[in-house]
């Protein structure tokens, strides 16, 4: 069970910088899912996508400064392995201080659309970020982040809070985190289904966490609360953002 809860931390500091590690999700699964448990997560994409392609201005180089109510949604669909698909969305709970409080609900095919819920306090917590770091940029702007509570629910289970000595494992573990842009910042125009803007920044990156590697593409743009990217592509799954808002979260715990 230790084990279990150390990839959910870890997994899930991952996302709030940047990205999933999508092979160790990969690992947590064994049977590909059905087209019918698909087509459930993307019915529910298509009622919480924007109503048309949004528009959104040029991008600038910094995220939005995290704040309490704001939101975002995406898709990730997994190329290898159960090929599952997942429906997420993060919502800023608290900010105050220093003190950031993120929850994270996930539909996933491969669980019949039982919502996982996880919500992760952090002391600590830079407000405000660029849209991308370099290895060494990264480590020394998020060496203070500390993990100091952690709740999860599935279902309809009741809710677990997370033994100290788990968290504790987990802020160690972000500290090894190393997610880093290889090469510059390339200013294009950008578009998905879902989101359309006449300039973003591309950029490759580089994830690592705990042994466990990852690389691909993203598209950033600094309108996107939270994530601060419109899309992330890699050999092992693609991740992209259906909607998002700046007010209105709320806990669902």
């Amino acid at each position: 069970m230790k084990k279990r809860y150390l990839k959910i931390v870890i997994l899930l500091v991952t996302l709030s910088f940047i990205s999933t590690s999508c092979k160790e999700l990969q690992k947590m699964v064994s049977m590909e899912v059905t087209p019918a448990q698909k087509q459930v997560i993307y019915n529910k994409a298509k009622s919480l996508k924007f109503k048309k392609i949004k528009k959104i201005r040029k991008s600038s180089t910094n995220r939005q400064t995290l704040k309490k109510g704001q939101w975002v949604t995406y898709l990730t669909e997994m190329k290898a392995a159960d090929k599952d698909v997942t429906l997420t969305t993060v919502r800023v709970i608290k900010v105050s201080r220093g003190t950031v409080i993120l929850e994270t609900e996930t539909l996933s095919a491969s669980k019949n659309n039982e919502p996982t819920i996880t919500q992760v306090t952090y002391r600590n917590y830079p407000t405000r970020q660029k849209l991308s770091y370099t290895g060494k940029s990264h480590r020394k702007f998020f060496r203070n982040v500390k993990i100091v509570r952690m709740r999860t629910k599935s279902g309809n289970d009741q809710v677990r809070e997370v033994p100290q000595q788990i968290l504790a494992m987990g802020t160690m573990g972000s500290k090894n985190l190393s997610q880093v842009r290889s090469g510059r910042l390339i200013a294009k125009s950008y578009a998905t289904k879902y989101i359309k803007t006449k300039r973003c920044y591309s950029y490759n990156y580089n994830v690592s966490v705990a042994g466990f590697t990852d690389s691909g593409s993203v598209y950033a743009h600094s309108s996107v609360p939270i994530l601060g990217y419109i899309k992330v592509m890699s050999g092992s799954a693609d991740m992209t953002v259906i909607s998002f808002g700046y007010r209105g979260a709320r806990s669902k715990m």
